[in-house]
């Protein structure tokens, strides 16, 4: 089973669960918390994550308002999400990586103890739920560290290791954008799409990752994009 999942997204820690449920708490605390249920839904070839109900409870220092739900990281979730779940399974770097892929969406799209309820649960099921399932072993998805990913050239992939991808908390370095290309470089010739596997590996979004990816060829260090080129 898919243990306790946390992601960093923006100001927000997001906790993923089975059955496609998240709880986001902003970082600064006092804030509300949002409950997600979301689910995959259409053909194979097509998958899309659907979000089947919202579940909100004010915080100490906020009152619920519109402003909260403008604020809430909905295309970075999903983003990130589909990255790991959709398209990781199906295309990733490494046989051991594609399999804990597949552990984490199998668990993801599994039953639980809320599956049974019909009505979106009430706060405090939500809140016994995550608080219970808190301390199960993470299987997948903490950011993989680029350093497990090395190949020898087996099973059609390129030799070689990808480079550490850690992002910058200041300014964008020559150096640091040499790295993505780098990884840039070797996910494209894995036949991956780049950008989703660089935000993997390196927990940033996806459309961080498309800047980083501009900024190098802003810069010379990846060529003009090509028409048809993954990127």
């Amino acid at each position: 089973m898919l243990g306790a999942m946390a992601l960093g997204i923006d100001q927000w820690n997001v906790e993923v669960r089975p059955w496609g449920w998240l709880r986001l708490r902003e970082q600064s605390g006092g804030g509300p918390s949002v409950f997600l249920h979301y689910q995959l839904a259409g053909p194979s070839s097509q998958e899309r994550l659907e979000l089947q109900s919202v579940v909100m409870r004010s915080g100490r220092d906020e009152a619920l308002s519109g402003r909260i739900w403008r604020r809430i990281p909905l295309s970075q979730i999903e983003e990130t999400l589909t990255s790991l779940l959709v398209q990781l399974p199906f295309n990733a770097p490494t046989e051991s990586t594609a399999l804990r892929a597949m552990q984490a969406r199998e668990s993801f799209m599994e039953g639980s103890d809320l599956s049974d309820i019909e009505a979106p649960p009430t706060l405090d099921e939500l809140d016994r739920y995550f608080d219970a399932t808190e301390d199960i072993a993470t299987v997948f998805f903490n950011p993989i560290p680029s350093s497990s990913l090395v190949s020898d050239g087996g099973e059609g992939l390129p030799t070689g290791k990808v480079p550490q991808i850690t992002p910058p908390e200041g300014r964008i370095t020559d150096d640091f954008l040499g790295d993505v290309a780098e990884a840039y470089r070797w996910f494209t010739e894995a036949k991956r799409p780049p950008a989703p596997a660089i935000s993997e590996i390196s927990g940033a979004p996806v459309r961080t990752v498309h800047r980083w990816i501009y900024e190098a060829r802003k810069r010379g260090i990846l060529p003009p994009a090509r028409t048809g080129r993954a990127g």
